[in-house]
């Protein structure tokens, strides 16, 4: 089987930092117990992906090996470990984009800084998907994984994984919006957010009474969370299982297997 890994984020806290510490050392010590294990490795083939600011990329390519890292887009040096034959937009584009809802003359509180987010999450699936013109072919994967690089691991992956094998039904595994894996159609959706309608969902998705993650969805007060960062990718997503006809609470399950480490 194949996974691909996404990894995003600011690179302060990354075990791949220039300048590594406590925090650094303890996020990729959870790498070793919990997701690079030696069981993984003899199960799934895998490829990494980077979209960050900066990190040590000797120390990166020697803890994947190199025959395993897909591609890495540095955004501070526009670095690529291989070509990109179609490179992302301007991220400027994106801020229009979001700039024009016109919902902001009524005082709905913005978020920016999710745009930063959501920017490397698309730039680096963008890396793999630009990989599968090369080596990989997309149909081959059977699942993508997204973590934020200041993510400290608590669960073995294999134990996440399982729960495909015992739930057919089920489409993707997330920790509110910090990590995700999922098979491949549905994690489409999720990193490709700023290329649909992110930044334009306003509580007209239709849902249960009872969601699987976000469970104040109908409550929390509307002109101050309407267009949060979560709040825009869960709707996302719950449309997504509307349109294919997903039941939504078989289709997404929430999970706890890691925890932000923070400088």
């Amino acid at each position: 089987m194949n996974i691909v890994f996404l990894f995003t984020g600011q690179s302060r806290t990354s075990p791949f930092s220039h300048n590594p510490n406590q925090k650094s050392i303890d996020i990729l010590n959870s790498y070793n117990n919990f997701i690079f294990t030696e069981k993984f490795k003899s199960i799934y083939k895998y490829k990494i992906y980077i979209s960050t600011d900066d990190v040590h990329l000797e120390n990166t390519n020697s803890y994947f090996h190199d025959n395993n890292v897909g591609n890495i887009h540095l955004l501070n040096t526009g670095y690529y470990k291989k070509n990109v034959n179609s490179p992302c937009k301007s991220i400027d584009v994106y801020f229009d984009k979001y700039n024009n809802n016109t919902d902001w003359s009524k005082n709905y509180q913005k978020y920016d800084n999710s745009i930063y987010q959501h920017y490397k999450i698309l730039d680096c699936y963008n890396l793999f998907i630009d990989d599968c013109e090369n080596d990989i072919n997309i149909t081959n994967c059977d699942f993508i994984i997204r973590i934020r690089f200041d993510s400290l691991f608590k669960m073995n992956i294999l134990d996440i994984l399982d729960n495909f094998k015992e739930n057919p039904k089920l489409e993707i595994i997330m920790q509110w919006d910090v990590f995700a894996i999922g098979k491949t159609k549905i994690m489409e959706c999720y990193c490709n957010g700023l290329n649909n309608n992110y930044g334009k969902y306003n509580f007209q998705t239709p849902v249960p009474d009872i969601i699987p993650i976000m469970s104040d969805y109908k409550t929390i007060e509307k002109y101050r969370w309407t267009y949060a960062p979560e709040r825009q990718l869960f709707e996302m997503l719950f449309e997504y299982c509307n349109t294919k006809n997903l039941n939504i609470n078989d289709a997404i399950q929430s999970i706890s297997c890691c925890k932000l480490i923070r400088m």
